[in-house]
Formats: structure tokens, sequence, C-alpha cells
């Protein structure tokens, strides 16, 4: 099928009027912090330490329904209890040479 630029651009325009635009605020700090990460990691330490936030079913190994069991969220949307994780942020002190975790204070999850 060959298209033409007409064509293209009409669904290109067509494609953007129907995507949805979305972002997922989180409360606070956080769940938790630490070296899980269950889908790379599953069942042992990561390799390196994550802020967690959403439900609080979350541990080292899940399945699918895990997060389901979920009694509450860091999400501001009191159903959501997906699980979302990032790389902790450290500070290497140049007098000392000692690293300190920068604390996170909010997070967003921006969906399109």
């Amino acid at each position: 099928m060959r298209f033409t630029q007409a064509t293209l651009a009409a669904f290109i325009a067509a494609t953007a009027e129907a995507r949805t635009f979305a972002v997922l605020r989180f409360n606070g700090k956080g769940l938790t912090t630490g070296r899980m990460d269950p889908i790379v990691n599953p069942g042992v330490p990561s390799g390196h330490v994550h802020n967690i936030q959403g439900g609080n079913a979350f541990k080292m190994s899940m399945t699918d329904d895990d997060p389901l069991s979920s009694t509450c969220t860091t999400a501001k949307i009191a159903n959501d209890f997906s699980n979302y994780w990032t790389p902790t942020l450290f500070f290497q002190d140049p007098s000392t040479g000692e690293l300190e975790s920068v604390e996170m204070f909010y997070m967003n999850v921006y969906y399109l």
C-alpha cells in the first residue's frame, strides 16, 4: 500500500487526537527504599538501590496478582495499587567522599 503525504498527515492527526495523556502523582516520600527489583532480580537483592512507590504489597518476588492484595497506596489515586520504582540518587560529599542518599520528595509518572 502506498501513502501520499496528505494521507499520512491525516493518519498522524487522527492518531494524535485519539491519544490520552495522564499524570499519576504520588504522596510524600514513597513506600520504601531498598535493593529490590522483582522484574530484573526476582527474589534476590538488586545490584542497586531503588525508591519504591505504589501499593503496599510490594515485595522482592511478585506475580501479576500480588499488587491487588495491597491495602493502601502512595498514589494519589486511592485504588491504584501498581508499583513503580526508580534508582535511588546519591550525593557524594566532596570533602569526605561519603555517600548520602538523596531523599525523594515526589514522583510523577506520565502516560501517553
